[in-house]
């Protein structure tokens, strides 16, 4: 079998990672054969898992039998969460502070899925649009403060918002998240910042996951990672879809 593999990390985290390597295997125990795949390639897998979870509860929270204007922000805080996690995973951030940035750093990717320049793009950079309104980063950001910390935040920092937002990103995160697994393949930046980031290796759901649905060829698995995001309806939903 074709297996995915992760950039080697720079030499000079090298001895940090290896410390790490351990509790990868470990959790991946039962799932993986051993050493069938590098530690860090197994914590990509990990992560992959864990965002693609993320989008499923999206799914589930803004299907047809549950009005958007219910579970809008319960959903947007979910999804925001593994922008969050993609973001933590391209800084390399190696605490749980900062997770603004990672947040940020998280839709600059969604914008611009390059490794060379997408920490460029700006905070007032529009990611998407709706027939009402366009969304900047430091709007999604503002409206993912307000939906993760009870919605009694004042949304002032938004000059408008509806509940269209989330349509639209199913397709930019699937292209998103298939250039991520692309690049950490070639990429020794990303590859390390992969093995900076603080992510505890807890269950190994996320893993088994993703290698049964996704990873029979290394090739294709970014492609089919993305096209099952991509066919994700995170569309609005009206209440007066249920009444009979």
């Amino acid at each position: 079998m074709n297996l995915y593999g992760v950039y080697p990390p720079t030499a000079d985290i090298q001895q940090a990672w290896q410390s790490q390597e351990a509790a990868w295997r470990f959790v991946a125990r039962g799932v993986v054969i051993d050493d069938s795949y590098d530690p860090l390639a197994i914590k990509a897998i990990y992560v992959t898992g864990l965002i693609f979870h993320s989008c499923q509860a999206v799914q589930i929270l803004l299907s047809p039998n549950n009005p958007t204007a219910t579970m809008f922000y319960p959903a947007f805080a979910v999804f925001a969460s593994a922008i969050e996690l993609l973001g933590r995973c391209l800084t390399g951030n190696p605490s749980a502070r900062n997770t603004g940035n990672d947040l940020a750093i998280g839709f600059r990717w969604l914008h611009r899925p390059n490794p060379v320049d997408f920490e460029d793009v700006a905070e007032g950079q529009v990611i998407v649009r709706t027939q009402n309104y366009a969304y900047t980063i430091s709007d999604l950001i503002a409206l993912r403060n307000f939906a993760a910390h009870g919605q009694a935040l004042n949304l002032s920092e938004i000059r408008s918002f509806d509940y269209l937002v989330l349509g639209g990103f199913p397709v930019l995160l699937s292209r998103g998240i298939a250039e991520y697994l692309n690049a950490l393949t070639t990429t020794e930046l990303l590859a390390s910042n992969l093995a900076r980031a603080s992510i505890a290796p807890f269950r190994n759901n996320p893993i088994f996951d993703i290698i049964w649905q996704f990873l029979s060829d290394a090739n294709t698995f970014p492609a089919k990672v993305a096209t099952a995001i991509s066919r994700m309806d995170w569309t609005y939903k009206s209440p007066l879809a249920n009444v009979y």
